[in-house]
């Protein structure tokens, strides 16, 4: 089985399989959290990333909306943004993290370089 380091260009022309890339981090949380549980579910993700060897550079809550359509019986959401850089391996990772997590009815993650 051959493996192989996904390759990013950085400036200069020269390639390291290491390089920062800029992520944006779209959640929506189950609408029956409370503020104390919704803030420290976010503190988690957020210190998980840094456990990744990112940083975040700024969380935004959107607030409560209305859903498009029900996920898990709910009509309604909390939405947050996040934005972060982290290596290109962090990536699946928090993914695999964000599945796991109950309160977190969709998440979108956007390699935004």
């Amino acid at each position: 089985m051959v493996t192989r380091a996904k390759v990013s260009k950085v400036a200069g022309g020269t390639s390291t399989p290491s390089a920062q890339r800029n992520y944006e981090l779209m959640l929506v949380f189950n609408p029956t959290l409370d503020e104390e549980r919704l803030n420290a579910a976010v503190g988690g993700i957020t210190q998980f990333i840094m456990g990744l060897e990112g940083t975040v550079a700024e969380t935004r809550m959107l607030g409560k909306r209305r859903l498009a359509y029900p996920i898990k019986h709910q009509n309604e959401g909390h939405y947050v943004m996040v934005h972060f850089k982290a290596k290109s391996a962090a990536g699946p990772q928090l993914e695999a993290r964000l599945n796991i997590l109950e309160e977190i009815l969709r998440y979108l993650l956007v390699n935004q370089d």
